[in-house]
């Protein structure tokens, strides 16, 4: 089995769960194979909305949107980009046999783990795989190039407070926000803009199955970096 494989095969903690063909609709399921009727949502905007669009995508066996899940850190530790992951989904659907029924997975209570990290855990097949989800800001650029192309720069921050200035309004509630973003190595005009601004959202950081070795456990915290 490829190393990308058993990367991926770790990061969805197959290692230490057994997908059992048991029950009605578990069988359909099954023999169905990834739903494929349209998305409901993708959406990153808090951990139940990342964990919605992570099991969806798993359902779906949707690559690219499983790997928009998935932090800068945990891409990297697993080896996965855009290639790797069809080339390595292939490869797991002939070793692991119905993995779309991950998606289905009963959750539980997100537990929080500090101020910018929760973990919730995701029960299949009497077994448990713990998700660690963390909090990432970011700041992004989106504008359309001299040649009609979507071009877009950004960089993932410790904090927001250097691109943000809040002012309150000296009567009323009302605060004037001003948002201030770093150079970028492009000539624009306010006309090839799509978007400018800040990001707050919610990635999938790392996984822990229940009895799995220490290579399986959850990841530490990210350090900012590129986008």
């Amino acid at each position: 089995m490829s190393t990308s494989v058993s990367r991926l095969l770790a990061l969805l903690g197959l290692a230490g769960l057994v997908l059992p063909a048991t029950g009605c609709c578990t069988m359909a399921r099954l023999f169905c194979g990834p739903d494929d009727s349209r998305w409901i949502s993708e959406s990153y905007g808090s951990p139940a909305a990342t964990l919605d669009t992570f099991q969806e995508s798993l359902r779906r066996a949707d690559r690219q949107v499983l790997l928009r899940c998935l932090s800068e850190e945990c891409k990297a530790r697993y080896g996965l980009d855009t290639v790797s992951i069809e080339i390595a989904w292939r490869q797991l659907n002939d070793a692991v046999r119905g993995i779309h029924l991950l998606g289905t997975a009963e959750r539980g209570e997100l537990q929080p783990l500090g101020q910018d990290r929760v973990q919730v855990e995701l029960r299949v097949a009497g077994r448990s795989l713990r998700v660690t989800l963390g909090r990432h800001r970011s700041w992004e650029l989106h504008w359309t190039g001299a040649d009609g192309s979507a071009m877009e720069d950004g960089a993932y921050v410790d904090s927001l407070d250097p691109y943000l200035i809040a002012s309150p309004e000296d009567a009323g509630a009302a605060t004037r926000l001003a948002i201030t973003l770093p150079p970028v190595d492009a000539r624009l005009e306010a006309r090839d803009l799509r978007f400018a601004g800040l990001v707050v959202d919610w990635r999938v950081e790392g996984f822990e199955v229940e009895g799995a070795g220490p290579g399986d456990e959850a990841a530490p915290a990210p350090t900012p970096g590129t986008r």
